[in-house]
């Protein structure tokens, strides 16, 4: 013993070895940062942290001691910094401890609860079942949903009452679930609904509370709310939008976003190995979601959770009225067929305005006059006031201009019809073909008939796909819409996406439609040719608005490109755009109606051969032809605009030199 102290007393505290001791509360930063993502290692180094401080601080008070026996106060304001400094560290380690360390720095701080107590990191999250707030009473009775899905949730919950039963079946329990859909068809009712009948604890990953500025705070954060799930279980967690952390990893994501993607990964991978855990994410853009997540053993399973259709319109407002006195005119078939492309929460907000607009008519009354009835007109005015928000957002940032994307372009296209285009009889018949189809839906089912949804036109430039188009849309009475690239490709990232949902939501409203996609190949590049990432983003957003707007009734989709070669396959399977046609170079015959459709607005001279002129101009398309016609009459405006003659006539010459003038370039091409 004698030997200890007398080692102890060669020990001196001097201000070297405090500059020492304040390396303490610093390390804990640095290894803090260096190891956010191994919250074992973090919590090691924390028991090493505290008890070297404890060390520190009781030789201090020995030495203090003893230097108070010894009469010798030189030096003690320097020992007391040493405890000073060791306390700081033992504080800033325990404000921000890892949970699991909890018993141990209690044991060794006496169980200071005062630090302790609650703090699960330093910026004050805590994350809790919010069964009374969120969950309630919630049943299948509040939420409209199809037989089907309803049918395969029940079996979900039924597996998390009960999985010791399941076990007996040989059955996995599955872990992950994604619900994929527009805003406001339900899918976080339906979260709720199915913890409630399960009876387990309800927890809610919400982007706002876990992201954070502080390098690692996200993670932490993360994983608390797992922590808290888990020794909490039976649970359910909630990712809402999960594409805002989960979203595809790419070169173009930040650092941060990334890793805290992996981390999500990790956790995942730890709860599916825990009973009675259970995780539902739900988002409008499952094409963002990193493929890793909705692998097998994760989110196993992805759900559609669509718009309502006529009848879950007409139970919704059921539903959404049934707390509301209504007048005996309001008709709920046709409040339904009003709200076409509506969702739940949009029928929800109008019956809800219609309950204002009975009360701001009525509050003007006495109370015993007021009838306390919503009327036809209330409810109108709130579907009007609705119309008009939505009409609103596909008129993008308000402006409604000329040539106009989201609105039909039918007043600026000409009323032509079939005898005014130079096709082969052949095409002609299977094109009105596929337009009585359109017109004659409802009789086409009566025959078993699945009417088309969508083709692809394509051949060489100039050949009248465009045209086509027109008149199929004018001569089906159909709305007309054209997606241009360059109307909807934007620099901003996500404006794209944004820019092809709106046209899609305008085609949807004006049903029935036709939505033209010129140059299709320029915005659904086959995602094999190593796309630029928004490239390949844009084609899956189309993807997937189209498979929404085939389960429609009136829209009709027409692709046009002339390299169906760089078209990706998944856009010209069965169920989009199903049938390919092939508008060919007009033959002797239709190029000689062309010249003389395109030459009969001139005057010709006597020597114009129509034959020769055609033959002249095979392998060349109707718009080229056109061109030619055109410049043959600027020729004969300039010659006999020379000679000072007022009529003018188009010669063979004439033509012959238009085409001299024009063949060049277009061999070029």
């Amino acid at each position: 013993m004698d030997q200890i102290i007398n080692f102890l007393d060669l020990i001196n505290l001097s201000t070297s070895t405090l500059f020492i001791t304040f390396l303490l509360p610093f390390s804990f930063f640095v290894y803090s940062s260096r190891n956010f993502y191994e919250p074992e290692k973090i919590k090691t180094y924390n028991v090493i942290n505290i008890v070297i401080s404890i060390i520190i601080i009781l030789f201090a008070f020995y030495k203090i001691f003893y230097s108070i026996i010894d009469g010798d106060y030189h030096g003690i304001e320097v020992k007391v910094m040493h405890i000073a400094v060791c306390f700081l560290s033992i504080m800033i380690v325990n404000k921000n401890k890892v949970s699991d360390t909890d018993d141990l720095i209690n044991t060794i701080l006496g169980n200071q609860q005062s630090l302790l107590n609650g703090v699960n990191n330093d910026n004050g999250y805590k994350p809790q079942s919010v069964n009374k707030e969120l969950i309630g009473e919630y049943s299948w009775d509040d939420i409209i949903i199809n037989d089907e899905l309803k049918q395969e949730l029940n079996s979900v919950i039924n597996l998390l009452k009960d999985p010791e039963n399941a076990k007996k079946y040989g059955i996995e329990i599955p872990k992950g679930i994604l619900f994929n859909g527009p805003p406001g068809t339900g899918k976080t009712t339906i979260a709720r609904v199915v913890a409630n009948l399960a009876g387990v604890n309800f927890y809610v990953l919400r982007t706002n509370e876990i992201v954070s500025k502080y390098v690692g705070e996200s993670e932490k954060n993360l994983t608390a709310l797992f922590d808290a799930a888990t020794q909490n279980a039976p649970a359910i967690i909630f990712i809402d939008e999960i594409d805002s952390i989960g979203k595809a990893r790419s070169s173009s994501n930040a650092d941060h976003a990334d890793k805290l993607l992996n981390q999500l990964l990790q956790l995942i991978d730890g709860v599916i190995k825990t009973e009675g855990i259970y995780i539902i994410a739900a988002t409008n853009r499952a094409d963002l979601v990193d493929s890793a997540l909705k692998r097998a053993g994760r989110l196993n399973r992805t759900i559609e959770i669509g718009l309502p259709d006529k009848e879950s319109r007409i139970a919704l407002f059921k539903l959404y009225t049934k707390h509301l006195k209504l007048g005996f005119d309001v008709d709920f078939e046709e409040l339904s067929k009003k709200t076409e492309n509506c969702s739940a929460a949009d029928i929800k907000a109008i019956c809800n305005q219609a309950g204002l607009y009975s009360y701001k008519r009525e509050e003007v009354l006495p109370k015993d006059s007021r009838t306390y009835l919503v009327s036809k007109n209330d409810i109108t005015r709130a579907l009007d006031d609705f119309t008009n928000d939505k009409d609103e957002e596909v008129q993008y940032e308000g402006h409604k201009k000329k040539n106009d994307p989201y609105v039909p372009q039918n007043d600026s296209v000409e009323r032509i019809g079939w005898d005014d285009i130079i096709i082969s009889e052949n095409l002609k018949q299977e094109l009105i073909s596929v337009v009585k189809l359109l017109k004659g839906a409802d009789n086409a089912k009566k025959f078993g008939i699945e009417v088309p949804k969508g083709m692809l036109l394509y051949g060489p430039p100039g050949t009248g796909k465009t045209t086509i188009a027109k008149v199929m849309a004018n001569t089906a009475n159909m709305a007309f819409f054209v997606l241009q690239v360059n109307d909807i490709v934007s620099k901003y990232v996500g404006d794209s996406e944004k820019n092809l949902s709106l046209l899609f939501k305008a085609a949807q409203k004006y049903a029935p439609s036709i939505l033209f996609i010129d140059e299709i190949d320029a915005i659904a590049k086959n995602r094999s040719e190593n796309n630029a990432q928004h490239a390949d983003n844009l084609l899956n957003h189309l993807l997937q608005l189209i498979d929404g707007v085939i389960k429609r009734e009136g829209i009709y989709i027409i692709g046009a490109t002339n390299r169906p070669d760089l078209v990706d396959p998944a856009l010209k399977r069965g169920g989009r755009l199903t049938k390919s046609i092939y508008i060919p170079l007009p033959d002797f015959d239709s190029r000689l109606k062309l010249i003389k459709l395109f030459l009969s607005k001139y005057t010709l001279d006597f020597d114009v051969d129509y034959e020769y002129f055609a033959k002249r101009v095979e392998g060349k398309s109707g718009a080229d032809i056109k061109s030619i016609c055109t410049q043959a009459g600027l020729n004969s405006f300039s010659r006999n605009s020379a000679l000072g003659n007022q009529d003018f006539m188009i010669s063979n010459e004439d033509l012959m030199q238009a085409l001299d003038e024009l063949c060049p370039s277009k061999s070029k091409e």
